[in-house]
């Protein structure tokens, strides 16, 4: 059976073919858009760390300092990220697919396992969540509470660094709007039958009362959990207001 095809192009450009060379070409965009990205972050690295280095630096000014390349390093981490899985053979990125919002627990079935190679130690999950708060508490002025074991407990868990301070940042982010200026976000790190737990709580009015748009974030963070065969759950906290709770092995 023939097909009729009303693309417009070059001489013999098959529907499929225009299909491929747009997806190359966006692509190609969003490389380039990530490579500028990159070198913005690597410019603002370059400029804070000689401040870093003058005499005299008060204590204040040099937090400050810090926390900028902090945060620049942390957004071409993200953006490397993302190039990766534009690269032919790369990971398809979960976080990025639409989809609803995850109600009870993430979707385990609908993304592909991505196994943690033995005795590597992985990614300290309370320094996770102190550069999440610090990062948080430059535009959010509540209150937030971090518990976790400390000294030889530390938790660690199987998750890239820069997945993890997205999952974190994600979740954080739903909490502090639904916190509000003045509320409080409980934020809880430990380990359950071998497996890293983090739970946060805010103060807000509890899930399908926060602002409309704020649920996003937690859906990118469920497919991420997913992807490593770890599970995420949504409920109410005991103050009323909503509580997520992580499982990341």
């Amino acid at each position: 059976m023939s097909h009729a095809c009303d693309c417009v192009g070059e001489p013999g450009l098959t529907c499929r073919d225009a299909g491929q060379s747009s997806n190359s070409g966006q692509r190609s965009g969003r490389s380039r858009i990530c490579h500028e990205l990159t070198r913005l972050a690597a410019s603002i690295v370059s400029l804070a760390k000689p401040a870093l280095e003058e005499p005299g630096l008060s204590p204040a000014m040099r937090r400050y300092f810090e926390r900028i390349v902090r945060q620049a390093n942390w957004l071409a981490d993200m953006v490397e990220d993302f190039l990766r899985q534009l690269r032919p053979g790369g990971v398809p990125q979960d976080a990025r697919q639409p989809g609803p919002a995850p109600r009870e627990t993430a979707p385990r079935e609908t993304a592909p396992r991505e196994t943690v190679p033995a005795g590597t130690g992985g990614a300290d999950v309370a320094d996770a969540v102190h550069e999440a708060v610090e990062f948080a508490g430059l535009t959010w002025p509540g209150r937030a509470v971090v518990r976790s074991p400390s000294g030889q407990d530390r938790v660690r868990c199987g998750l890239p660094p820069v997945l993890l301070r997205r999952v974190i940042w994600n979740v954080l982010s739903n909490a502090t709007r639904a916190a509000g200026p003045s509320g409080t976000v409980t934020i809880q790190v430990g380990r359950a039958d071998g497996v890293a737990t983090l739970s946060v709580r805010d103060s807000g009015p509890g899930f399908g009362r926060i602002p409309a748009g704020s649920g996003i974030g937690l859906t990118a963070a469920a497919r991420i959990i997913a992807r490593y065969d770890g599970r995420i759950e949504f409920g109410s906290g005991t103050g009323g207001g909503a509580c997520v709770s992580l499982w990341l092995p």
